[in-house]
């Protein structure tokens, strides 16, 4: 009887010990197993398409200038192609992303009329909010250029001086227009009796105008001669001790002794009494910045929308905001000191004639009125006609904080 023998088996080339293949087995094999793998791959696609969608918030977009906004909504003005105007109004919450630039920002820290917003937003809520930056913000009398989309806002401001380098000047742009002006208009003289000890034989009075004949000087108790001497050319009294020189030079007036005063202040104080009569200035400086009016900039006079004639025309106080370029984007005009006629008064509001035009404003709880002369007045001392002095004030809600008659 023949033994049985298995046929060798035959092993693939790399295999581990499973049979030989048909030809075609593994090219058969790799596709299927891609055939699966993209079926993964485009499962797992779909899946996160869906997850994206389902975290987005659709919304749509609208671009305008920020002419209201409070802690919880804004309003945008926009122009369309065709010229007309519309406003929008969004409601914002705590999911409201705000940014300026690329940096998350508190809506209330940011936001400001004028800027330019980006809405995006579904149905009435604003889903973000995309605000640039702002520039310049300054304040003055608004002033009217030949240019009518062109104003200077003119900052004015007055001051007391005794100092002698207080000079008047004025300074024009290339286009001709005042830039800075500085007036003086000389006032009473006042007594002082500052002084300074420069060296134990002088005393410094500064840079002012000293009225020599008004100089009252006692040294150790006796009343000195006072002389008058220039860039220090002057010649002392006999006897010695008698007189001082009273010196100009260079813009600064000095006292010159020709006996000790002591080592310091507070021994020449013991000997020195001193006064004299200097003059007083009043100087007004006067700056003003022209700038352009941006055609989209957001316009109020007391708190209502108007036009730039009207804020030109009707109103004598901007605060103003411009944008990085330097245009204006924001004029908040209100009433500074404006000239006015009473029609009529009562606790809580006035009716005034500005020109032609007769405004209501109500007045503040703490409003000040006075008589001409400064002292205090009551509503009572308002009557239809009188010539009144104006002012009302933007952290006030425009309301009226000062009543002065004329």
């Amino acid at each position: 009887m023949r033994p049985h023998i298995n046929p060798p088996r035959i092993f693939a080339q790399g295999g581990t010990g499973g049979p030989l293949k048909a030809p075609g087995f593994y090219k058969e094999e790799e596709n299927a197993m891609k055939s699966r793998l993209l079926s993964i791959v485009a499962i797992l696609a779909l899946v996160g398409t869906a997850l994206t969608f389902a975290g987005e918030t659709k919304g749509e977009t609208q671009t305008g200038t920020l002419i209201a906004f409070s802690g919880n909504s804004l309003t945008i003005a926009t122009v369309d192609a065709k010229g007309k105007a519309k406003d929008f109004t969004f409601t914002l919450d705590a999911a409201t992303v705000v940014k300026r630039g690329d940096q998350d920002m508190d809506w209330l820290a940011a936001a400001r009329k004028g800027l330019k917003a980006v809405v995006t937003y579904a149905g009435k809520k604003a889903l973000s909010v995309q605000l640039p930056f702002y520039g310049l913000e300054t304040q003055g009398y608004p002033v009217p250029t030949e240019t009518p989309s062109v104003v200077g806002v003119k900052d004015v401001r007055v001051n007391k001086t005794d100092s002698s380098n207080a000079k008047a000047s004025e300074v024009k742009d290339d286009k001709g227009r005042i830039k800075s002006k500085v007036e003086l208009v000389e006032l009473e003289p006042e007594t002082d009796d500052a002084w300074a000890l420069a060296d134990s034989k002088t005393i410094m009075l500064g840079n002012i105008f000293v009225l020599p004949d008004s100089v009252k000087l006692t040294v150790k108790g006796v009343e000195l001669k006072v002389l008058p001497s220039t860039d220090g050319k002057g010649s002392f009294a006999e006897p010695a001790g008698s007189s001082a020189l009273l010196d100009l030079t260079k813009g600064v007036y000095t006292l010159k002794f020709d006996q000790e005063l002591g080592a310091d202040r507070e021994a020449a104080e013991k000997i020195v009494q001193l006064s004299f009569k200097k003059k007083m200035f009043r100087e007004t400086s006067t700056e003003i910045t022209y700038l352009p009016v941006d055609e989209a900039a957001c316009i109020e006079v007391n708190g209502t929308r108007a036009s730039l004639a009207e804020a030109m025309n009707e109103a004598n106080y901007w605060l103003v905001r411009c944008n990085p370029e330097g245009a204006i984007i924001h004029i908040d005009a209100y009433f500074n000191a404006m000239p006015a006629v009473l029609k009529s008064a009562s606790a809580k509001k006035l009716s005034l004639a500005f020109g032609k035009k007769t405004v209501t404003l109500a007045m503040s709880p703490g409003v000040t009125i006075t008589q001409a002369s400064g002292a205090p007045a009551t509503v009572k001392d308002l009557k239809a006609g009188a010539s009144v002095i104006i002012s009302t004030e933007p952290a006030e809600a425009y309301n009226i904080v000062l009543v002065s008659l004329k």
